[in-house]
């Protein structure tokens, strides 16, 4: 099993409006991801391979032959670029551009929010090395 996480604030920031419009509450997000964290441990005490959201943009090609490597598949460099080359993601991948939006999602959180979301989810970033 491959398990993709990103920073929660990150979170938050590139979907608050969409989780707000949907009636979900900041509360209700942190409770979704500390619910998660049980699912992530069992899958990580199983040996799942965990890939960092942020760490897949800025050195997608690296990330993307650990997880051929955790899986046993032979690498594929050509498929690799052209999947990076051609993802939805592209323009952001491996470039100052992934630090952009990624500063950006995190612009659009409050420092009440911030706060918040690292009271209650700050061991879990931090066992994750969210941070």
């Amino acid at each position: 099993m491959v398990v993709v996480l990103r920073n929660p604030i990150a979170i938050w920031g590139s979907k608050k409006e969409r989780f707000l419009a949907r009636g979900l509450t900041l509360d209700q997000f942190c409770k979704s991801i500390i619910a998660f964290s049980g699912f992530l441990a069992r899958a990580r005490s199983s040996g799942a391979h965990i890939v960092k959201y942020e760490r897949l943009l800025s050195t997608p090609s690296d990330e993307m032959h650990r997880v051929f490597d955790y899986l046993g598949i032979r690498h594929n460099h050509s498929f690799v670029r052209e999947g990076i080359q051609y993802g939805s993601y592209s323009k952001y991948v491996g470039s100052s551009l992934s630090k952009d939006r990624n500063n950006h999602n995190l612009s659009m959180v409050t420092s009440e929010e911030s706060t918040q979301i690292e009271c209650l989810l700050g061991d879990f970033m931090d066992e994750y090395k969210l941070r």
